[in-house]
């Protein structure tokens, strides 16, 4: 679709001698969060990483109140850290957050 549309050229239109077309696809777009969310959680952790996700996921697919959204997005990647912990699975908490706290 990308590549279909391409890029006017300027004889067209002066006063924009560049249009790129419009590309919003909403299953692209979650895909590539959900990549950087899987390389954010060896650098944030788990809970950070989850929290950040659920937030930027949630605002992108359409409009929801934050006073919802908040509690949601820290209540759940704690919850499932908490339970996650009582089967002693371990969750690493991130390479920043360790340096943050091994530092004197």
């Amino acid at each position: 679709m990308l590549f279909n549309q391409g890029i006017r050229p300027a004889a067209l239109d002066p006063q924009k001698p560049f249009e790129l077309p419009k590309f919003n696809d909403p299953i692209l777009t979650m895909l590539v969060i959900l990549v950087i969310y899987i390389t954010l959680i060896d650098v944030l952790g788990f809970v950070l990483a989850s929290i950040l996700f659920l937030i930027i996921g949630a605002r992108k697919t359409g409009p929801i109140a934050w006073q919802l959204l908040l509690p949601f997005a820290v209540g759940v990647p704690l919850l499932l850290w908490g339970l996650l912990d009582l089967m002693n699975i371990y969750l690493s908490p991130g390479r920043l957050l360790m340096a943050w706290l091994n530092t004197p």
